[in-house]
């Protein structure tokens, strides 16, 4: 046994069952022999985020003629591992000793849409905005398994063109605020 295994059997289990003990009757073994190679249930959950960061092939940096398209690949790739992998859009915003991995990326994204021209402000918000669409967008729980399969891939399909009109509208008011910063007064509002 070792942190691998121990980590692809959280992957497998998911985040929704994942327990220190069910990972264990995973692996046939006590729970308490789990330790020796994961001091806690959040380290797994970190171990198999990372996993899962790592295993994504997260497109490049943000150009000044295709940021659009890029924050749209990089979101989608957000949404693809969230909804294949259910409970893991609640984990995402748990608290734990560090970011989570597959949030580091998303970070980045800030300082890649100032340097294209966007407002300290506009970037953090527009950034705000497609993180909660993508992941506060996620089914807590996945269907049932007797549940109709035809009926699941509906609301699958539904809930993922309403996620693109989401992204599509937030991307808008992006493009806008990049043309029309050197147009607008840029002093905060204040509260009177």
């Amino acid at each position: 046994m070792n942190q691998e295994k121990i980590t692809n059997a959280a992957i497998s289990i998911g985040f929704l069952q994942l327990t220190m003990t069910n990972v264990a009757k995973r692996l046939k073994v006590r729970h308490t022999a789990l330790y020796r190679y994961v001091p806690s249930l959040d380290h797994l959950v970190l171990a198999a985020m990372e996993r899962l960061n790592n295993d994504i092939a997260w497109p490049g940096q943000l150009t000044v003629t295709e940021w659009q398209e890029q924050i749209l690949g990089l979101f989608t790739t957000l949404w693809t591992v969230v909804t294949s992998n259910p409970g893991l859009a609640r984990e995402l915003f748990s608290p734990r000793q560090s970011p989570p991995p597959l949030l580091k990326r998303v970070e980045l994204l800030s300082a890649e849409l100032i340097a294209i021209g966007l407002p300290g402000e506009d970037a953090s918000a527009v950034i705000s905005a497609l993180l909660h669409c993508t992941v506060g967008s996620v089914p807590a729980t996945p269907a049932p398994p007797d549940s109709d399969s035809t009926s699941t891939t509906a609301v699958t399909c539904s809930a993922t063109w309403i996620w693109r009109q989401q992204m599509d509208l937030i991307l808008d008011a992006a493009v806008s605020r990049v043309h029309d910063v050197d147009h607008r007064d840029m002093t905060p509002c204040r509260s009177v």
